[in-house]
C-alpha cells in the first residue's frame, strides 16, 4: 500500500481533505440579527448556531424568532457562512433581556 511506504504524507493529505470539511464553531453567544439593507428595504435575519430562525422588517419584529434550534443544519451552514463571516452585513447580536432597534 502507498500509504506504508509514506505515512507522513499519507497524513498531510488526509489532514488537508479534512482541513476542506471543517465547520467554524458558531462564534457568537446566541442568536443574531444579520441586517440587510437595500434602498427600498431592510431586513433583519435571525440566526442562531447556523441556524436560520426567520426575518422581518425591524429588529424587534425579527427579535421575537429567537429560540434555541434543534440541532447543526449543514445546508444552512453552507449557506450563511459566507455572508456571515465575510465582515459585508451589520451583525447584531442578540440578548434575551434587552432588545435594540
Amino acid at each position: 500500500m502507498l500509504w506504508a511506504r509514506n505515512p507522513q504524507a499519507h497524513f498531510l493529505r488526509l489532514q488537508a481533505s479534512l482541513e476542506r470539511l471543517r465547520v467554524v464553531c458558531w462564534p457568537w453567544k446566541g442568536a443574531i440579527a444579520l441586517k440587510e439593507s437595500r434602498p427600498q428595504m431592510t431586513q433583519f435575519h435571525i440566526i442562531n448556531n447556523w441556524l436560520w430562525l426567520g426575518g422581518g422588517p425591524s429588529l424587534d419584529e425579527a427579535a421575537t424568532l429567537v429560540r434555541t434550534p434543534a440541532g447543526f443544519d449543514q445546508d444552512g451552514y453552507k449557506i450563511l457562512c459566507k455572508p456571515l463571516m465575510s465582515g459585508q452585513y451589520e451583525i447584531i447580536e442578540l440578548h434575551t433581556d434587552c432588545r435594540r432597534s
